[in-house]
């Protein structure tokens, strides 16, 4: 049989191919197709496929679910808080779908709880980027910033202004500014892949990793590279609802950075320019700069757990 990993062919976030690059590593197989996750509906083999179905679904709902000739092993698989995906992906039409690939694995708890609604059990697994190996070589003392204000919660100019407010002007030497959001979402997935493997090869270097990114993250703490991650600007049930059962195995960080987030207030006063009156107010973060936080280990019984459910049930017979 067949083996395959999912990827966003039309993605601008790198994040995706991350999770990509996860699932590739745990198949461990060179011959490993890279199928589309939006058109997957319309994929045909020659022989059955065993697809392992991991990460965000999904932007296209009408084209769910995969194709007869995929066979799909859930884990990591996270459903859209969006109305017309959940109407679609998870229905008691396709309660009988889903019972044969059961239990699911879910990437959060909500996801979880969406399966047990239409009677499929389903379980949490966490996410497959926390098996990603262990870096064992030496690190650098860069100050690698992801995204730390995602998503355009501020001006770019300005997020970077404050960036250089919250971290101490003698520790501005090291940081190293990165983004997860590209400029050309039409490379080939190939090209893709290749750039989030660059990523993590810096992330694994890195003395230390601030972000908001949890597919930042997730694979520092795989990595065993120090991360901490910037729990800011998510005030939307669908920014937080994503992070259930993710958030806690990070160090966290949550500055007071008022009329700066994405509430609606923060918006409006945003438009007319006030949040600025208090960047002159902005004290660096709480962190030990030269001797960051070691990562909590919560994360490594659910990363061993996902590699043993998936020795036990990929390539069963």
């Amino acid at each position: 049989m067949k083996e395959a990993v999912v990827a966003y062919y039309d993605s601008r976030n790198l994040g995706d191919e991350v999770q990509t690059i996860a699932a590739l590593n745990l198949i461990n197989n060179d011959e490993a197709l890279v199928l589309d996750r939006e058109k997957l509906n319309t994929f045909k083999s020659d022989e059955k496929v065993k697809l392992l179905c991991n990460g965000w679904f999904m932007h296209e709902p009408e084209n769910w679910p995969p194709s007869k000739d995929i066979e799909p092993y859930f884990t990591s698989f996270h459903v859209a808080k969006f109305k017309e995906v959940r109407q679609k992906l998870i229905t008691p039409e396709l309660t009988d779908y889903f019972k044969q690939f059961e239990p699911i694995g879910c990437r959060d708890h909500n996801t979880v709880e969406l399966f047990k609604s239409i009677g499929v059990d389903a379980y949490y697994s966490g996410c497959v980027t926390l098996t990603l190996p262990k870096y064992e070589g030496e690190r650098n003392d860069k100050i690698v910033v992801t995204d730390l204000f995602y998503d355009g919660l501020l001006n770019e100019k300005y997020a970077k202004k404050v960036v250089y407010k919250l971290i101490p002007e003698k520790y501005h030497h090291r940081i190293q500014m990165m983004t997860h959001t590209r400029e050309n979402r039409e490379l080939p997935i190939d090209k893709k892949i290749e750039e989030a493997q660059e990523y993590l090869d810096t992330y694994a270097k890195a003395g230390l990793v601030i972000t908001s990114r949890i597919h930042c993250a997730l694979p520092c703490l795989a990595m065993g590279t120090p991360v901490i991650f910037f729990d800011f600007g998510y005030a939307k049930k669908y920014d937080k609802y994503r992070f259930g059962g993710i958030k806690n195995l990070f160090n966290t960080v949550r500055p007071r950075l008022p009329l700066h987030e994405n509430r609606n207030i923060d918006k409006f006063f945003k438009m007319l320019g006030v949040h600025r009156l208090f960047f002159p107010f902005i004290k660096p973060l709480d962190i030990d700069w030269e001797n960051p936080p070691e990562n909590p280990k919560d994360y490594q019984p659910i990363a061993e757990e996902i590699k043993r459910r998936f020795k036990e049930n990929f390539r069963k017979a």
